[in-house]
C-alpha cells in the first residue's frame, strides 16, 4: 500500500481506510476478492 500511497500523495493509513470502506460496501472479506473484482471489471491491468 505504501507504493500506491506515494503515487497518490497520500499517507498509507488513508489508502488503507479507503480500501477497507470499499471492501465493506462491496461485502468482501479479503483483499484477494477485491483484486479479483478489480481485474474482472478491468479497472486495473494487473499483468
Amino acid at each position: 500500500m505504501r507504493h500506491l500511497a506515494e503515487k497518490l500523495f497520500l499517507i498509507e493509513l488513508t489508502v488503507n481506510t479507503h480500501r477497507r470502506k470499499i471492501m465493506q460496501k462491496l461485502e468482501m472479506k479479503n483483499s484477494a476478492q477485491l483484486v479479483a473484482y478489480i481485474e474482472k471489471i478491468k479497472l486495473l491491468d494487473i499483468n
